[in-house]
């Protein structure tokens, strides 16, 4: 796991969809995680990865085909 979502009720793992190494991690949402839910691709991403596998890639959704998907559950 690259990190843990908590909430109330339960505590969930965040699994990264593609193999790899961190390399940095954001320390600013250690002191505000606004940028999270504000702003996920610019100021709210958890950590970037050195890919073990680029192939990898080729299996994430594109960012329409992921809406498609979230608004179909």
């Amino acid at each position: 796991p690259i990190g843990s979502v908590e909430s109330v009720k339960a505590a969930s793992d965040i699994y990264a969809p593609v193999s790899g190494d961190v390399v940095e991690v954001n320390a600013t949402l250690q002191e505000d995680l606004d940028p999270l839910n504000e702003s996920p691709e610019a100021d709210g991403w958890l950590c970037k990865i050195k890919l073990s596998d680029k192939e990898e890639l080729k299996e994430l959704l594109s960012e329409e085909k992921y809406k498609e998907f979230c608004e179909s559950a």
